[in-house]
């Protein structure tokens, strides 16, 4: 009964159903429909082998156009994940952002960040292009710490 309710939970509602609608109608309409299939793909995958599948080789160097089309692709891929009855976690979220936006030609990096406010360890993951936050507010994503390439190898097995 527990695992019932919990995929209700995360069933689409009407503000999801309204933004999906409304991608379908702007000139990022495919990632939107990619990302809802690709969610898929991304959870599957975290669940079984790790995140360590889903990170991009190597970065290349943005331009300010890049950016600007990782924005509106950003919110294409927010709202085809929002259809999945699946949890909205900001790994998901982040990692179909980095693959569709390669699918794109642009190079998002998956950042991953920690914060202890209140002596619990928090973690957050968030994409750049360049130096530019794109899928996340960067005010927020100021408050934590990033790791290093060398300590996000060490954390890796266990972000799923």
């Amino acid at each position: 009964m527990r695992a019932v309710t919990r995929r209700i939970a995360h069933l689409p509602g009407r503000a999801e159903l309204r933004d999906f609608a409304h991608q379908l109608r702007s000139p990022t309409w495919a990632s939107a429909v990619r990302a809802a299939l690709d969610g898929v793909v991304v959870a599957w995958t975290l669940r079984r082998h790790g995140v360590r599948r889903l990170l991009p080789c190597a970065p290349g160097v943005p331009t300010a156009a890049d950016r600007d089309r990782a924005r509106a692709v950003a919110a294409a891929v927010d709202a085809g994940l929002g259809l999945l009855p699946i949890a909205k976690t900001c790994l998901r979220r982040s990692l179909t952002l980095s693959r569709e936006l390669r699918r794109r030609g642009v190079t998002g990096t998956v950042h991953v960040g920690v914060r202890r406010p209140s002596g619990i360890v928090e973690a957050h993951a968030w994409v750049q292009v360049g130096d530019v936050v794109v899928n996340d507010d960067p005010t927020d994503v100021a408050t934590y710490a990033e790791l290093a390439a060398g300590e996000l190898e060490r954390v890796l097995p266990s972000l799923r």
